[in-house]
């Protein structure tokens, strides 16, 4: 039988793989970076060959945007060569790996879908950290590895966009949300059965892109939200990313 290891399930996209590997009764093991740090390349390599795992699932990263500006360092130990030890064990012992990107590897310049095809060109760090992560990984591991793309992902668990807007929309606050920044809300849920399923159905190794259907800036979601909540979406105020100040540039 499968038996799932679960890389950052403390997380919004790791919780909800571990609801979905319960109800589907899946073996899985999901240890707390405080027992397993995926930085250490000797505790990943002897937790991994004990656990023999049927696939890894690294939902670990580094996700701090602005603090990747003048943090590079600490999101390449976790989005670089944490995936690089990750990978290496995978190999030897012949499983594969489920790594979840992040549509950040793209400069958002092209104005439509962006595909798997599409050439990368990350505008801040913390895109630069996660794309290094994606081409360490394919290096590693090219016929095994299954890397996820995926956007503007949103839960019940975890800090997301969703979330604080929602508390905010409670309390009836008045906020400014960017309106030209435009992108693909992602449940949590739906990422989560996909990628089981992509270890049940083992397509080709490769990168595959992963969202909800639609697009919305970030003005419309923050509306909507308020008015899912019965608050008045008057208290929404657009803005330009211009005037919303930012260590680190968003496509």
């Amino acid at each position: 039988m499968s038996r799932y290891l679960i890389l950052g399930g403390s997380g919004m996209l790791g919780s909800s793989l571990i609801t979905e590997c319960r109800s589907k009764e899946f073996l899985f093991d999901a240890p707390s970076s405080s027992i397993l740090d995926i930085r250490d390349e000797n505790q990943i390599q002897d937790y991994i060959c004990q656990l023999e795992p049927s696939a890894i699932i690294n939902c670990a990263a580094w996700t701090d945007v602005e603090n990747s500006e003048t943090e590079y360092q600490s999101a390449c130990d976790l989005n670089v060569y944490g995936i690089q030890n990750i990978a290496k064990t995978a190999k030897d012992i012949g499983i594969p790996v489920v790594h979840i990107s992040t549509d950040y590897v793209f400069d958002g310049m092209k104005g439509t879908k962006y595909s798997e095809q599409d050439e990368t060109g990350p505008i801040n760090s913390y895109g630069r950290s996660k794309l290094q992560g994606e081409k360490i990984l394919l290096e590693i591991c090219p016929d095994s590895s299954y890397i996820i793309r995926t956007s503007w992902l949103y839960g019940t668990s975890g800090r997301n966009f969703a979330k604080s807007i929602l508390k905010k929309a409670l309390k009836k606050e008045a906020i400014k949300v960017v309106q030209d920044q435009i992108g693909s809300p992602t449940n949590a849920e739906d990422l989560a059965r996909g990628i089981i399923s992509i270890l049940q159905v083992r397509p080709p190794a490769g990168i595959y892109h992963f969202s909800n259907h639609g697009e919305v800036s970030w003005y419309e979601f923050a509306t909507k939200l308020y008015e899912t909540s019965g608050t008045d979406i008057q208290l929404v105020e657009p803005i330009d990313s211009a005037g919303y100040p930012s260590k680190a540039k968003r496509p």
